[in-house]
């Protein structure tokens, strides 16, 4: 016989991102979903393929953090995500953008005017990866858009 139950694990706070696109015509299925494999060194599912994500940490809901959204402002996320506690709801979406670069290099971002920035341009791309590479050294996500220009685009994500 096993010993008492394990008091329940509390669920923190997360976002993860699903990409979705329609498949080329002819496919055999009709959508594409893009997922990335964790490296096999992690202690926590090593290996297994996974929506990039992760937690929401405490600067995501900071003032500058939600400032530096386009397309989603801090009411419309709260009547999208009510009754939660803790941090402000656009803190979520502010999380699934900084994880998305974090786990996979891919920005969602526009410039003020609510341009797209394009990941197409090698420029914007080799700019990107160093972005990447200073929010994994820990600098806050809205100190590098803002340094650039930047805001989080939020318009292309659905809760």
């Amino acid at each position: 016989m096993s010993g008492p139950p394990a008091t329940p694990v509390e669920p923190k706070p997360a976002a993860s991102v699903v990409i979705v696109r329609e498949a080329a015509t002819g496919a055999p299925e009709p959508l594409e979903v893009w997922m990335i494999r964790r490296n096999k060194s992690m202690k926590f599912l090593g290996g297994y393929y996974a929506f990039p994500g992760g937690r929401v940490d405490a600067a995501d809901g900071a003032a500058e953090a939600l400032a530096c959204c386009h397309g989603v402002d801090v009411a419309a996320a709260e009547a999208t995500f009510p009754g939660h506690d803790g941090d402000p709801a656009l803190a979520f979406w502010v999380a699934a953008v900084r994880e998305l670069l974090e786990e996979s290099g891919i920005l969602l971002a526009c410039d003020a005017a609510g341009r797209p920035v394009d990941g197409h341009d090698p420029t914007i791309r080799s700019l990107v990866a160093n972005l990447r590479k200073e929010l994994m050294a820990g600098t806050p996500l809205p100190s590098l858009l803002a340094r650039e220009g930047w805001k989080c685009d939020l318009r292309g994500l659905r809760y």
